[in-house]
Parts: C-alpha cells; structure tokens; sequence
C-alpha cells in the first residue's frame, strides 16, 4: 500500500476538487470542457504554483488576467506558447456560440 508523506497530505488540504472549480468558473472554463483544455492552460499551471507556495510558505505567484489564464501551455516546457493562442480563439468561439444558439435548440 502507498504511503503519502506530510507534505502531500498537506497539498491535499489545501487544494480540492471545489477550489479548483470556483477557480475556473471565475476564468469562465466551461466545467464541460475537454480535459486537454482544461488542465493545460496556464490558469492552472498557476494554480499548482500557488498551492507550492502555500505548502512551502513562500509568496504567491501573480494572478493571471483572463486571457493569459486561458492561453494554452506547452507541453515539453510548461511555458505559455504564444503559437498556441489560435487554438485558445477556436475554443473560446465555439463555446460562445454554442452557448448562444443552444437557447434555439428544439
């Protein structure tokens, strides 16, 4: 059986399935979204920096504005990729239109 360390407790408690959501639903990431979206944005990846920094007591990272928060990492460096930013105005049109028309649906 695994065992977990204090730390990863620690990490546990501090985060949580309902922090993470409110936090997306602030930054209006459908909880429908597709997980490849929805976990690799930088929103995200600065949501793991914060709960480092509450585990390690340093301070926080800088919040990202909307539309940072939104833009897509890249997956070998974990740095924002601007190149990915079309991908990012795709999505985000889709789901606004989706939403818009969904109200017409029969």
């Amino acid at each position: 059986m695994d065992s977990w360390d204090s730390k990863q407790i620690k990490i546990l408690s501090l985060g949580g399935n309902s922090r993470l959501k409110n936090l997306l639903k602030e930054y209006t990431v459908p909880e429908n979204s597709e997980p490849e979206f929805r976990y690799f944005i930088y929103l995200v990846d600065y949501y793991r920096r914060l709960l480092k920094s509450e585990l390690n007591g340093t301070a926080p990272p800088t919040k990202p504005d909307i539309i940072e928060g939104l833009e897509l990492l890249n997956y070998n460096t974990g740095n924002s990729d601007k190149s990915n930013n079309l991908l990012l105005l795709i999505y985000l049109a889709y789901n606004v239109y989706d939403s818009f028309y969904s109200c017409f649906r029969f």
